[in-house]
């Protein structure tokens, strides 16, 4: 492979800076050896934007630019990837890896990349009830910081918040939301107030739910009122999107100066789906019903990510839905946020239980 150990491949004339000596060939540089990676448009790598990519190859060469190639080994790679899980994603962090293994790749140099992988497996917990009872892969938002955060947040940021919350959607399948998919009812107390879950929405790419199945989800008086209003605002559409900012990069940033203004620990849209799950479990909410809403292939899917929350210290009623509510109007009652008038004691929950 390299100097002095009796093997040796051709590296492209395009790479820089190698040293061709008699012991054979010096390895490259990790940025040099990236350049026909860099002209690929990093495609192996993510579908995101021009800007996306060059933020994802700038990550990679600030940590390997400087190192040759043989110089990276696995406890490289491993940090680098333990480095990333400080604020990315594990599938993000994955990818990473496989942009690091195309180097090699096209170089004909043994990759460091698969061993890393077997350690980095090692560390994972190896079922999915494992992982979903991890802290780091379930973390409801407390009430109390949603009563900050809600406030401060208008427009396609509220609604998109709202539908994961109130709805226990997934932010792609928020942002794939039609008004034609919505069914309002006559009024509050028709519970027949809904949204069509059918579709997934990526930025420009638009394909089938994580499940593949369609699946009606209920809507809160607070949601149902929410989307009204839209809905009187954009001139009563017949079709088109509800929320029409596609790219999730961008919300989620506009959620973060959000929770900073609101001086919140900043929160992912999974995570207010896990509320919505974790909270009506732990408020003995029929666990088929949630299963259902949650769009999961089955109640044991539900059981395993969110098994935790039900066992709860000593005994709890559970809350008793009164006539014309839903089970998700509880969110309403738990952080107290009205929303342009509407107060908890129009929402009929309050007056019921007393």
């Amino acid at each position: 492979m390299f100097s002095g150990d009796g093997l040796s491949h051709v590296v492209p004339a395009s790479v820089e800076r190698t040293d061709l000596s008699s012991k054979g060939i010096v390895a490259p540089l990790f940025d040099d050896a990236a350049s026909e990676y860099r002209r690929a448009g990093l495609r192996t790598h993510s579908a995101g934007t021009k800007k996306t990519r060059k933020g994802q190859l700038r990550r990679i060469s600030d940590y390997f630019g400087p190192l040759t190639l043989d110089q990276i080994d696995a406890d490289r790679v491993v940090n680098f990837y333990n480095h990333l899980r400080e604020s990315l994603s594990e599938r993000t962090s994955d990818r990473y890896l496989d942009a690091i293994s195309v180097v090699y790749q096209w170089h004909e140099q043994p990759s460091p990349v698969p061993e890393a992988r077997g350690r980095i497996a090692k560390k994972r917990p190896r079922t999915a009830s494992a992982r979903a009872l991890n802290d780091a892969n379930c973390n409801p938002v407390a009430a109390k910081t949603m009563a900050l955060l809600l406030p401060r947040l208008s427009g396609d940021l509220l609604t998109t918040t709202l539908l994961c919350y109130e709805a226990g959607l997934r932010i792609g399948e928020a942002v794939g939301l039609k008004w034609d998919d919505v069914t309002f009812g006559t009024d509050d107390d028709d519970t027949r107030r809904s949204v069509l879950v059918k579709r997934s929405r990526v930025g420009q790419r638009v394909g089938r739910t994580k499940t593949g199945h369609k699946r009606r989800v209920r809507l809160s008086r607070r949601l149902r009122r929410h989307l009204l209003a839209r809905f009187m605002e954009a001139g009563r559409p017949t079709s088109g999107w509800i929320i029409t900012q596609s790219t999730h990069h961008r919300i989620h940033d506009r959620m973060g100066r959000a929770a900073t203004a609101a001086k919140v620990d900043r929160p992912l849209f999974k995570d207010f789906r896990d509320t919505y799950a974790s909270t009506l479990i732990t408020h003995g909410i029929v666990l088929k019903w949630i299963s259902l809403e949650l769009g999961h292939a089955s109640v044991a899917v539900t059981e395993k990510h969110y098994a935790a929350y039900m066992a709860v210290d000593g005994y709890q009623n559970p809350w008793i839905v009164p006539d014309g509510c839903l089970p998700s109007d509880l969110f309403a009652e738990l952080d107290g946020w009205h929303l342009g008038g509407v107060t908890k004691a129009s929402l009929s929950v309050t007056k019921a239980h007393k």
